[in-house]
């Protein structure tokens, strides 16, 4: 499920704001974020998270579209 987005903020204030990355420990080292997903048909991100423990793999937070920049997975090969 690894998405093409390696890194979201979300928040209005860039310098403030919450990063969330692919393969960042999260849930005091418990889970992993997995794969960070646009679904344009509902105008939200939404962050999956993988236990560390079992490998399972949940749907973890969700933002609206419009306080979310990005940062994209480029293969410069």
């Amino acid at each position: 499920m690894n998405g093409t987005y390696r890194k979201i903020v979300v928040g209005s204030d860039y310098l403030n704001a919450m990063v969330l990355k692919e393969g960042q420990l999260v849930m005091g080292q418990r889970a992993t974020i997995h794969a960070i997903v646009k679904r344009e048909d509902v105008a939200r991100w939404f962050v999956y998270i993988k236990s560390t423990s079992s490998e399972e793999v949940f749907e973890w937070k969700s933002f609206p579209d419009s306080i979310v920049s990005t940062e994209n997975f480029i293969d410069l090969s």
